[in-house]
């Protein structure tokens, strides 16, 4: 089974984050990638909003300085540019304090992260088993976007290959899979609680390109359309942006 490994590492110190943060949301004023939270050879641009993945060594980052979500309706992007087509497990999604660095590697291994493999299958892992497969992207250069309500505790991912079949959210019509509205949706409800923060990681050493992040307030701005109802990962709750268009 690929999400086999395990680890302690840094449990100690993501429990008293934890602890800290509780049930409320950690709102930032920009989220970018923490370097302070991550393992590998990493290193960032663009003012933290990019993501330099190295070579020769696994890898993991939750942005745990950023903003941090457990109720709400949420979406960001990352754009992954010149990524390795070996780099099968590249995963990316959410994950919570308590994930442990190494699981990190492996977005979805436990209850305290979910993630998307676009480049293994097109997999969506949540509590270490496969909720979804979509296929491969199958392409080096790529733009994911991700809606979240963790009220229903339901996820909805956008790729290129989807939009270039037509379909938009999970591979399908707007009709049968739409997070405004809280149409169909991959069920979060096997995760532990939030907040959650935006996480990346890959446990193969295939590596190359950069991930750049985009919240709606970290100085990249967004490429798609934000679902109607939703708001960008660091937007204010209850207000701000009016969201319309082709992404629902």
């Amino acid at each position: 089974m690929r999400l086999s490994r395990r680890s302690a590492l840094g449990a100690a110190s993501l429990a008293a984050l934890g602890m800290a943060l509780g049930a409320r949301d950690a709102q930032a004023a920009g989220t970018t990638w923490t370097l302070g939270d991550s393992t590998g050879t990493l290193s960032t641009g663009g003012g933290g909003t990019v993501l330099n993945l190295p070579s020769g060594s696994a890898w993991a980052c939750r942005c745990s300085g950023g903003t941090g979500r457990s109720t709400g309706l949420w979406y960001y992007e990352i754009n992954c540019s010149n990524v390795a087509l070996g780099q099968m497990n590249l995963s990316l999604g959410f994950a919570n304090a308590s994930e442990t660095l190494v699981l990190m590697e492996q977005l979805g291994g436990s209850k305290n992260s979910s993630g998307y493999y676009p480049q293994f299958n097109g997999d969506f892992f949540v509590n270490n088993a496969v909720a979804v497969t979509y296929g491969s992207e199958g392409t080096p250069s790529f733009l994911i976007g991700l809606a979240l309500n963790f009220n229903a505790k339901l996820a909805w991912v956008t790729t290129p290959k989807f939009r270039g079949a037509g379909n938009y959210w999970n591979n399908a019509t707007l009709a049968a899979q739409n997070p405004a509205g809280n149409v169909g949706g991959i069920s979060l409800a096997a995760n532990n609680a939030g907040p959650f923060f935006v996480a990346a990681g890959c446990d193969n050493t295939a590596h190359s390109g950069t991930l750049t992040l985009a919240t709606g307030s970290n100085g990249v701005a967004l490429a798609l359309a934000v679902p109607s109802g939703y708001l960008p990962w660091d937007g204010a709750k209850g207000g701000g942006l009016a969201t319309t268009g082709a992404g629902g």
